[in-house]
C-alpha cells in the first residue's frame, strides 16, 4: 500500500466510525422497563413511549420490590 493511501485511511477511519456511532436510534429498537408495582412507573413509561414514538410492545413491566435495599439472599439469587 502506498503511503498516501495509508495516511488517508488512517485519517478517515475514525471519522467514518464517528458518523456511525452518532446515528440516531430507531424507536423500534428501544425498550422501556417499568416497575409493575408502581402505577406512576407505568404511566411515565407510556407517556415517554408516546413522546418518542416507541411501540407499546417495547414496554417491559417487571415485578420489582419497591425498596431501596434488598437482602443478600435476594441479591445472590
Amino acid at each position: 500500500m502506498n503511503m498516501k493511501l495509508t495516511v488517508t485511511l488512517t485519517l478517515l477511519t475514525p471519522i467514518l466510525f464517528g458518523v456511525l456511532i452518532a446515528a440516531p436510534i430507531n424507536p423500534k429498537n428501544v425498550a422501556i422497563i417499568y416497575n409493575t408495582r408502581v402505577a406512576a412507573s407505568k404511566d411515565l413509561a407510556v407517556y415517554y413511549a408516546t413522546l418518542r414514538s416507541i411501540p407499546k410492545e417495547n414496554l417491559i413491566g417487571l415485578n420489582v420490590e419497591d425498596k431501596d435495599q434488598i437482602s443478600r439472599k435476594d441479591y445472590n439469587a
